[in-house]
């Protein structure tokens, strides 16, 4: 029987230099994955039991050990977690030379919970599991269907003050997997592929502090088309829509009208108007240049950039000539004092030059309607959006400058929001 390894703690097991060899060549096509790494961390753990005669010199497997563990935690791959058990052995002790060493080298590794660990391997031998990561230890997520996300991530987006989570939830899925809303509960046992899954995650995060959903997709939906949406412009409105309605109702029967659409913003009345009337001709203004490039970038996308012509200016002062049929307009009509008071995604997000209206949220109003007479035909209209219980001063303003056949009509909830008048020289 061979005797034991009585000799001093600097010296190297025999085996060690085979083993060795053989790791080299085995990791030598490392740019073909991961699979070659792991084999060199297989043969390392599972030649174990050649150590026999070595292991009362445990400084002896300082070496092998420590690259293993530098291995594990600093691989752009692979990212190892040994049982317990394996590194309480004394062969994990390393001398005091190798020890400074590895603390200038070694990475911190993260702890995985049981539902973070991937299945890309286990050794039968032992609970020693293989995670695949890279540079910035960002841990591969196992695959969910969409079921299971809409489950795992509806309590985030509620904690992050959503009134609706799981509808924005079904948005964001159905934006991400190009279906309609409709068809996620069909497809609810479809899973998710990891590019999906995090870019599912980043959106909920941010929406969590409180970003709008339609900045997140870069779109959003309005009256019949599809607008994109970011910081540039005011996120269009449901209520917009019934704006839009009025006014289509209206052109209905004209020939060839020529509509003024003031405050464009996005674009998305100057937009839905063209293409609802293929023979008009509609001018949009705003006095930010900003918002002004993404309505001309909505409107190539609608296919109807050839017949509206963007104008810079702003509309108290200074109005194309006329006559038009239609003067339509939101315009920014939040009082100066309430904006602080707005919702995060308002307030954080909108650009203010879209909101504030003025100290009592009429100063565009007032000039709307003094100077948007004198360019409208006759019989012409002026149609305005208002903002909540402002209908009545912007009604009062009408008649101070005797316009007539003043009409308000209610939005779906109830509240007046849409101001309808015809010039006095009518």
């Amino acid at each position: 029987m061979a005797p034991r390894n009585t000799s001093s703690p600097a010296s190297t097991p025999r085996f060690w230099p085979a083993l060795r060899a053989s790791c080299c060549y085995l990791a030598r096509p490392w740019a073909q994955g991961p699979s070659c790494p792991l084999a060199c961390l297989r043969l390392l753990y599972l030649a174990r039991p050649l150590a026999s005669p070595y292991l009362s010199a445990p400084s002896s497997w300082a070496q092998p050990l420590a690259w293993c563990r530098r291995f594990s935690q600093g691989h752009p791959w692979v990212q190892v977690s040994f049982p317990a058990w394996f590194w309480d052995r004394p062969w994990r002790v390393p001398c005091p030379a190798q020890k400074q060493k590895d603390s200038t080298r070694s990475l911190p590794r993260p702890e995985l919970g049981n539902s973070q660990r991937s299945s890309c391997a286990e050794d039968r031998r032992s609970p020693a599991l293989f995670q695949v990561s890279n540079r910035q230890h960002l841990r591969q997520i196992a695959p969910v269907t969409i079921h299971e996300a809409i489950s795992r991530h509806e309590p985030s987006l509620r904690a992050g003050g959503i009134e609706m989570p799981l509808v924005e939830l079904e948005w964001m899925l159905a934006h991400l997997l190009d279906i309609r809303r409709g068809e996620l509960s069909v497809n609810d046992a479809r899973k998710l592929t990891q590019p999906e899954t995090a870019q599912l995650a980043c959106w909920v995060a941010e929406r969590s502090r409180r970003v709008p959903l339609q900045h997140l997709l870069g779109a959003t939906d309005f009256h019949e088309v599809r607008l994109r949406s970011d910081q540039r412009a005011l996120i269009p409105r449901p209520e917009t829509e019934m704006l839009v309605e009025r006014a289509i109702d209206f052109l209905r029967a004209k020939d060839t009208p020529r509509v003024l659409d003031i405050g464009t913003g996005s674009g998305c009345i100057a937009i839905s108007v063209a293409m609802a009337c293929l023979n008009g001709e509609v001018e949009a203004l705003d006095i930010s240049e900003d918002a002004l490039a993404l309505a001309r970038e909505n409107a190539i996308d609608a296919g109807v950039a050839g017949r509206l012509q963007f104008l810079k200016a702003d509309c108290r002062y200074n109005l194309p000539t006329g006559p038009f049929d239609l003067v339509v307009s939101n315009p920014p009509y939040i009082p100066t004092k309430e904006i602080d008071g707005l919702q995060p995604e308002v307030r954080d997000h909108d650009p203010h030059l879209a909101l504030d209206g003025g100290a009592d949220g009429l100063d565009f109003y007032r000039a709307l309607v003094a100077n948007t007479a004198a360019i409208l035909r006759q019989n012409g209209r002026l149609m305005l959006e208002t903002g909540h219980e402002q209908s009545p001063a912007v009604c009062a303003l009408l008649e101070a400058h005797r316009w007539s056949s003043i009409q308000v009509h209610e939005d779906l909830a109830g509240i007046p929001r849409i101001v309808i008048a015809t010039p006095a020289n009518s």
